[in-house]
């Protein structure tokens, strides 16, 4: 998608910022590769299951035993530490927990203080304006905004 004239701002920020060219993902569908990404692998799981739950060392807890602060933002999501599969409906879903790696691991997910850093995306502008921006910043866009599906469509 980089040059397609329907993602100007994609292809400004890769070409000020730059982009990851070798990276892959490692399955299809979403969620393995989310864990991956955030624990090194899929686990030999291959779906977007909900009731996923990967029981194995992550992201969250490196950082937290190095006392990094972090915050994953995920876009669409109703509150800080929600824990549904779906929102605002199974049927019309716009976050999913498929694109939130962090609620699928029992060590943030069973944890008060971890699952608190899981916030709705409107409150990456407010944390980073503060004193105590985390240092590792997770996005995730909602099932609208993925580029999965949607109104995209090439003429």
């Amino acid at each position: 998608m980089i040059g397609d004239q329907a993602a100007p701002y994609i292809t400004k920020l890769a070409s000020t910022y730059g982009q990851a060219t070798q990276y892959y993902g490692v399955t299809h569908p979403s969620e393995p590769n989310y864990v991956a990404a955030t624990s090194g692998s899929n686990w030999w799981v291959n779906n977007d299951n909900p009731a996923n739950l990967f029981d194995h060392t992550n992201i969250v807890d490196s950082l937290t035993s190095h006392h990094i602060p972090w915050a994953a933002y995920m876009e669409a999501l109703p509150y800080a530490g929600y824990t549904g599969a779906f929102w605002p409906s199974k049927s019309e879903p716009l976050y999913a927990s498929k694109h939130d790696p962090f609620v699928l691991y029992p060590s943030v997910l069973n944890n008060p203080a971890a699952l608190s850093q899981v916030k709705p995306y409107s409150a990456l502008a407010q944390d980073l304006n503060s004193e105590h921006a985390p240092r590792y910043v997770w996005i995730s866009p909602d099932q609208c905004n993925d580029m999965h599906g949607g109104i995209y469509a090439t003429d």
